[in-house]
């Protein structure tokens, strides 16, 4: 699906309290918003009031039911049916998405005329070697990776795979999965059975399928599973935030060789106010200024290290509660650090509008 079909609501419970969430398969009738780790998930039956900011449903404020919810990967998923619709916003939620278009590909319904549909896309089958032929057929339409060795992890940190093709008859079935769905990074990879024989494992997979595999069924669940990676990417990532609130204070932490010039560039523009250092000698300075919203701290630090730093500025009564955003060199690293010390990590390079959504988004997390 293209981005545009994902948008950000804020929902306010009957209790007062308010989250924001990410939407799709928007209608007149209702809607369909994903959440994760919240303080006060809401549940079946509650009553929820949505306003919408997104260009074309500016302005729109509706009232809804939760009538079912699921998990998908590492979210929650909640499908909204309104309950009452004023006549001005219902034609704007109504043309908003067309439900009744679709598109196929392959005789594969893969949704509406607005989605897109993937370009290639990579697999990887962690299977028997004696049958990789049997999945010969798949690289047609995608990048196939194969492995039969339970050591795969750095296999796929270094694969990024969209999805994940796990034969449930291996012997090591049971603990691969339960390490792919306890992974910091890979949980958000869908992992999807292949049957074949007994089942060595029962645990909870993205979807199933049986050998032998049929290929339009194997596209429709891949694509499936590229767009619950997608908006799960973008839940974590706080890539719909909302709207901005203006001027937060950042303080940036960071004297990597040439990072002055490539933070300038980044951050100009940006309508918050940046407070830099780059000589951490001056680091203790920063206590003295009022308290930031958000800290910044670059991986590439010379003198210190980002964790001595971070722990340096955790000392402090007044910072030690500020969210702290790791600028992390490369894909994976400060990963392991994220849950103890840093509340989130951006990878470069990225741009300011990607930095801009992530600092707004731990300063939402912390203000709710």
């Amino acid at each position: 699906m293209d981005r545009s079909s994902l948008i950000p609501v804020r929902c306010t419970l009957p209790d007062g309290a308010i989250f924001d969430v990410i939407a799709n398969d928007i209608s007149s009738e209702g809607l369909r918003f994903y959440m994760s780790n919240s303080p006060v998930p809401p549940s079946v039956g509650d009553s929820l009031k949505l306003r919408f900011d997104t260009p074309g449903l500016e302005g729109v404020s509706v009232s809804g039911t939760i009538k079912n919810s699921s998990k998908v990967l590492d979210m929650a998923c909640f499908r909204v049916c309104f309950d009452e619709v004023s006549d001005g916003d219902q034609p704007k939620l109504a043309e908003y998405r067309n439900p009744e278009a679709h598109r196929t590909h392959r005789g594969v319904d893969l949704g509406r005329e607005d989605d897109i549909v993937p370009e290639g896309g990579v697999l990887f089958v962690i299977d028997e070697p004696a049958i990789r032929d049997t999945y010969g057929f798949l690289e047609r339409s995608f990048d196939v990776l194969h492995s039969d060795s339970f050591d795969v992890i750095s296999q796929l940190l270094s694969a990024s795979p969209d999805a994940i093709l796990l034969s449930s008859c291996l012997p090591d079935a049971p603990m691969v999965l339960q390490v792919l769905t306890g992974h910091p990074i890979l949980r958000a990879t869908p992992v999807i059975e292949v049957q074949r024989g007994k089942p060595k494992t029962s645990g909870r997979f993205f979807a199933s399928l049986s050998s032998p595999l049929d290929e339009g069924l194997v596209l429709e669940t891949f694509y499936r599973a590229i767009e619950a990676k997608r908006i799960s990417t973008s839940l974590h990532e706080g890539e719909f935030s909302g709207p901005f609130k203006t001027g937060l204070s950042i303080l940036l932490v960071d004297d990597s060789p040439g990072s002055e010039e490539y933070d300038l560039e980044v951050l100009r523009g940006l309508d918050c106010e940046v407070k830099r250092i780059s000589n951490l000698k001056l680091l203790y300075d920063a206590f003295a200024w009022s308290t930031p919203d958000v800290i910044a701290i670059d991986e590439g630090t010379r003198e210190v290290d980002a964790r001595t730093v971070c722990r340096l500025l955790n000392m402090n009564r007044e910072l030690k509660d500020v969210p702290k955003l790791l600028l992390s060199e490369r894909k994976g690293r400060g990963i392991s650090d994220q849950s103890a010390l840093f509340s989130s990590v951006l990878t470069k390079p990225f741009t300011a509008k990607q930095f801009l959504s992530r600092v707004h988004y731990l300063f939402r997390q912390t203000s709710k």
